[in-house]
């Protein structure tokens, strides 16, 4: 009996350190993620329109995991805020109610999902602007031009509205 209560301590210990960190739970403020492995935001380009469509609420549910902890596409905060086609945001009223499912099937696995905001500010150029203005920006420095992830084809920024750090404000 005594070997046998000896090797149950020995046991714990062998397991414990076997535990790999990344699995193992964390409270991250008031929230309990039942491990550390986190989907970050991955810009997918598929909200036609600026607004989120139905075949998000798979995507997002199919990465959840009970404690799981997922993070949003980036979201624009406004129709300024965008540097690419068919972005979400949360700007006006359709967009955070087709949003609303896509949140409801990751809680509905018992994950926890937060939203990317996000502005490009001079990232930009002026055809994804409002009716061809400059982009937004806290500086008036012009971007110089960037390849692409292809290798081929060269971003073109357009310079930032010089006024455009009290634009913030109003954002």
């Amino acid at each position: 009996m005594e070997k046998r209560a000896e090797a149950e301590p020995q046991q714990e210990q062998a397991e414990k350190k076997n535990v790999i960190p990344l699995l193992t739970p964390y409270k991250m403020g008031s929230f309990n993620l039942s491990h550390r492995i986190v989907m970050g935001p991955l810009t997918r380009q598929r909200s036609y329109d600026n607004v989120p469509k139905p075949h998000a609420i798979l995507y997002y549910s199919q990465r959840s995991t009970k404690g799981g902890f997922l993070i949003s596409e980036a979201t624009g905060v406004s129709d300024t805020a965008q540097g690419f086609t068919h972005t979400p945001g949360i700007w006006t009223k359709e967009q955070v109610e087709a949003w609303k499912p896509i949140v409801d099937a990751v809680h509905a696995k018992g994950g926890i999902f937060f939203c990317q905001i996000w502005h490009v500010g001079r990232v930009s150029n002026q055809d994804f602007q409002p009716n061809g203005q400059a982009p937004i920006s806290s500086t008036d420095k012009l971007l110089t031009p960037q390849y692409r992830a292809n290798g081929i084809d060269l971003d073109q920024f357009t310079p930032p509205s010089s006024s455009a750090p009290l634009k913030f404000l109003k954002l």
